[in-house]
């Protein structure tokens, strides 16, 4: 038990970075657009 945690673990834990670096992004990207859309 002790040695599928210690691995599952991390895994998630870089899931979940991998996802909200994914989501910064994509607010980025959106925040970007909306601007553009205001300039034309």
């Amino acid at each position: 038990m002790r040695k599928i945690r210690a691995k599952v673990i991390p895994k998630c834990f870089t899931f979940l970075i991998f996802v909200n670096s994914l989501l910064t992004n994509l607010t980025k990207c959106l925040s970007r657009i909306f601007q553009w859309l205001d300039f034309n």
